[in-house]
């Protein structure tokens, strides 16, 4: 009798062990790279998908392995606009050929967004943002600068590039007729002139450069700061923006895409689709696609890249996440999850415990740089057996 429930005793005892077990929460030091547990690359589940065979990844694939010239864009909400994410792809995927170009940049940057490139510093100029503010003219990129006053000034310098002459183009457009704004840099004074139609100005030059509006209501709608050989990763992120929110933008935005040799176009949407309770997920994947034709019919040689969100804890994730990697197949583009990479790695809580995530849908800056860097390797194996 004694044995039988000293049998009973170690098997409650083994019983209520496993049950611990099964709630102690996962607490691993997180890496950049692939866990022992992470799916290998390509097969069904894997994080980072590809299609095989086109000719735009064969192209990205020739550039990348040959180390000549690259263009990389990234459309997207918050989890680009810190330029943490990008900054941790630029790192890895270029490695001692590091970023040096700033590529597109905004006429000035919204609030609680930056690039680790350029520096703004802005007087007496307002920034419209089509995530929050009714405008009907917006450019790809859906941000614009407008003078408040005659005066109105925006001084660059670009920061963590080497101190050289570079290739500066502006996009800009008049209140009125005349001279709109001028344009200052070491050795070079400009006097730009126009009127309302949308113009451009390419230059030369070295930083800092100083705009002046020489107009109330002119238009700043960004710029392209280029080197020889122009290696960059842009982004063109936005805090709060949903997969739609291009359809805010001119009728003829992404026809600028046609004005660079993109080579890697990526869109990073979802979390603030996600979190809307009443979203169509019929619709959101029409959104997307309609996004990625749009881009198709204007970048034709780019690669496409779809990236799906971090965690969310709302019912419709899912959905989005499933969304976004079907369209990404049916589009013949390439698909990244970084929810897979998270989850491979700890989970969220984990993520939280190693300071790497906040608590909310947001990840901190050495958690997105630990996305990018995990993307750039991902992308970088699948490019060099690519050919």
């Amino acid at each position: 009798m004694r044995t039988l429930r000293n049998s009973l005793l170690s098997a409650l005892c083994l019983l209520i062990a496993g049950c611990l077990a099964q709630k102690t929460p996962k607490t691993e030091q997180i890496s950049s790279r692939k866990s022992a547990n992470a799916p290998e690359i390509l097969n069904d589940d894997a994080r980072l998908q590809a299609p095989r065979g086109t000719d735009a990844l064969e192209k990205l694939a020739a550039k990348f392995n040959a180390n000549g010239a690259l263009a990389i864009k990234i459309f997207g909400d918050s989890h680009v606009a810190s330029d943490d994410l990008a900054q941790g792809f630029r790192e890895e995927f270029f490695g001692s050929n590091a970023q040096n170009s700033v590529g597109f940049a905004y006429a000035a940057m919204p609030r609680y967004q930056k690039s680790d490139f350029l520096g703004y510093k802005i007087s007496g100029f307002e920034i419209l943002n089509s995530q929050r503010d009714e405008f009907n003219d917006y450019p790809l990129c859906g941000v614009v600068a407008r003078s408040q006053k005659k005066g109105a000034n925006i001084t660059l310098q670009t920061k963590n590039l080497s101190a050289r002459e570079y290739e500066f183009e502006i996009f800009f457009k008049g209140a009125g007729a005349g001279e709109i704004l001028k344009i200052e840099a070491p050795g070079f004074s400009k006097i730009l002139t126009g009127d309302t139609a949308r113009k451009s100005a390419k230059f030369n030059l070295k930083f800092p450069v100083k705009i002046t509006a020489l107009q109330a209501g002119a238009l700043i709608e960004g710029y392209k700061i280029l080197a020889q050989n122009a290696r960059y990763v842009e982004h063109c992120g936005i805090n709060g923006a949903k997969s739609d929110l291009w359809q805010k933008w001119r009728a003829d935005a992404f026809s600028e895409l046609a004005r660079s040799d993109y080579d890697l176009i990526a869109l990073e949407y979802g979390t603030n689709d996600a979190m809307d309770p009443s979203l169509d997920v019929f619709k959101f994947r029409k959104n997307v696609d309609e996004l990625i034709k749009k881009i198709r019919q204007n970048a034709p040689n780019a690669a496409i890249l779809i990236i799906a969100p971090p965690p969310v804890i709302k019912p419709k994730f899912d959905a989005v996440k499933k969304a976004l990697k079907e369209a990404a197949s049916a589009n013949g583009a390439i698909f990244y999850d970084i929810d897979a990479f998270v989850s491979a790695n700890g989970g969220k809580r984990a993520w939280i415990e190693q300071r790497l995530s906040k608590t909310d849908v947001h990840l901190l800056p050495e958690g997105y740089k630990k996305v990018g860097k995990d993307l750039a390797e991902q992308l970088k194996n699948m490019l060099k057996s690519a050919l």
